[in-house]
């Protein structure tokens, strides 16, 4: 993603966005959105329940073809029985 690593950004969620729901925070999540669809990818993973919360209201909204997955859901999706 084109925030990554050291240049990351937040989901939206930090700082108490997700109790205040900003119009912040929804434009944070959107971006953050975008910019894993601008990746090319199918999924995005997370393992912050805050993250998975704000990435999946914004998906609603923007309707991409991204599916957002907990990283446990994931790992329990692959490794099967």
């Amino acid at each position: 993603m084109a925030h990554s690593r050291e240049k990351s950004l937040c989901c939206g969620a930090g700082g108490g966005g997700i109790a205040l729901e900003t119009r912040v925070s929804t434009e944070l999540s959107k971006r953050r959105l975008k910019e894993a669809v601008d990746t090319g990818a199918s999924v995005v993973l997370t393992a912050c329940t805050y993250c998975f919360r704000m990435l999946e209201d914004a998906n609603k909204v923007v309707k991409t073809n991204l599916r957002v997955m907990d990283l446990v859901e994931f790992l329990d999706s692959v490794m099967g029985d």
